[in-house]
């Protein structure tokens, strides 16, 4: 089961993200369950890569392109020909 929080007016999805998150570690703490917690760039937090790490989670968060970083591993980036 996941969490959610329903908040009035224009919220960005990271604010307060301890308030659901906590509650979430608290439940499954004892569990021998795999916690996977999925984020969009709102997410890239320091302090919250800290508490998923520290609570054993795993995560992927999105980040936005970079399009100067793109350019500069182009070549990096192209799949072999076969």
């Amino acid at each position: 089961m996941g969490r959610l929080a329903l908040r009035p007016g224009n919220v960005l999805s990271a604010d307060d993200w301890h308030t659901v998150l906590m509650p979430v570690n608290a439940r499954y703490a004892d569990g021998h369950l795999m916690r996977f917690f999925p984020g969009r760039s709102a997410f890239a937090i320091p302090k919250l890569y800290q508490t998923l790490e520290a609570s054993g989670h795993f995560y992927a968060i999105r980040l936005r392109a970079n399009r100067v970083l793109q350019g500069r591993i182009a070549h990096l980036l192209n799949r072999p020909k076969e």
